[in-house]
């Protein structure tokens, strides 16, 4: 549509430096005209005079004439500059109305090109807008898309972990995770799949994430929290925070026989939100055994959220022993 506009003020602009050049040369013209009939009248004014000197010449030398005609003499010159006069003035008479005629015929054309350049614009804005509108549907399925795709992740491997109780005879920590999974499940699905949460209700559903994984794991499992008071009220992707608690899970608390600690961290730092979460297992689990679905799902996430340039997700081994997982997003509040 740019392009369009763009031909369209070019192609009108030219026809007014053709109209303008083309009012240029009749101007030329005229004034052209103007000057050899000045030349005329002058040659004929000379003409006149040396007439007029021979005459008196021969009036001298000669019979001397009536008063009838000296009048008629006298009175020939005064009309002949008359008449040259009236001549030019008409010619400036016509070369004003060549002007005005010229002048409207540019004012019409500049009005033209001035409709057809805010039409276009208008045709632009709307199709921006109506892309605009395709480009945020577009977002928000992708948004909706990737967090369905987390809640069948979670389901899986808690009912693998019911399953297992089961199979133990382990009915009353069976009987509580079922418990915990409904109160999970109530909180996670009550919002909008697409729109933000605070990180206080964020930090709410891992809570009740790690309750049920403490059924399974009460000897193991070992929570840490260090989220500051004003950034409970942040705004961050709903569930971003579950699969990497997930991963945990799996590769550091089910792979090892001693106490792992899981710790949830919250830091601003440059108008940046930094989450963190990290565990004291073994470190190698995620990078060997793992599918990368959890980690990829949030990298994805972030990135229709936020934009690949702005967001971004950072993991891998700890040097004294673990992983972590930092994400790092822009601070956002009162918008959720």
């Amino acid at each position: 549509m740019r392009e369009t506009a763009r031909r369209e003020a070019d192609k009108a602009l030219k026809k007014a430096q053709a109209a303008r050049q083309l009012a240029l040369e009749k101007a030329r013209a005229v004034r052209a005209r103007e000057v050899a009939a000045a030349r005329t009248a002058a040659e004929q004014d000379k003409a006149e005079a040396a007439r007029a000197e021979a005459a008196k010449a021969e009036a001298a030398s000669g019979p001397q004439p009536s008063p009838s005609e000296i009048v008629t003499e006298d009175l020939r010159g005064p009309d002949h500059v008359t008449i040259i006069r009236q001549t030019v003035e008409n010619e400036g008479l016509w070369r004003q109305l060549t002007d005005v005629a010229l002048g409207r015929y540019f004012l019409l054309i500049a009005w033209a090109a001035l409709y057809l350049a805010l039409g276009n614009g208008e045709q632009l804005r709307a199709a921006e807008y109506r892309e605009g509108q395709y480009a945020r549907a577009a977002k928000a399925a992708e948004l909706r898309s990737l967090r369905y795709q987390v809640n069948p992740h979670f389901l899986f491997n808690t009912l693998n972990s019911l399953s297992a109780l089961v199979m133990v005879g382990r009915t009353e920590q069976a009987e509580r995770m079922i418990q915990s999974i409904s109160r999970f499940y109530r909180h996670s699905l009550a919002g909008d799949p697409t729109s933000d949460m605070p990180l206080e209700d964020e930090i709410a559903l891992q809570r009740h994430y790690l309750d049920i994984e403490a059924v399974r794991f009460p000897e193991r499992l070992r929570c840490e929290f260090d989220i500051p008071d004003d950034l409970m009220t942040a705004c961050v992707p709903g569930m971003i925070l579950q699969p990497l608690v997930e991963n945990s899970i799996k590769y550091a608390v089910s792979t090892t026989i001693r106490p792992v600690t899981i710790r949830i961290t919250a830091r601003e730092a440059g108008g940046f939100l930094v989450l963190t979460v990290a565990d004291d297992g073994p470190g190698e689990g995620f990078a060997n055994g793992g599918t990368g679905i959890g980690i990829a799902n949030v990298k994805s996430r972030l990135a229709a959220r936020f934009g690949e340039d702005v967001a971004k997700v950072e993991s891998g081994p700890l040097p004294a022993g673990g992983y972590a997982t930092v994400l790092t997003m822009p601070v956002v509040r009162n918008e959720c």
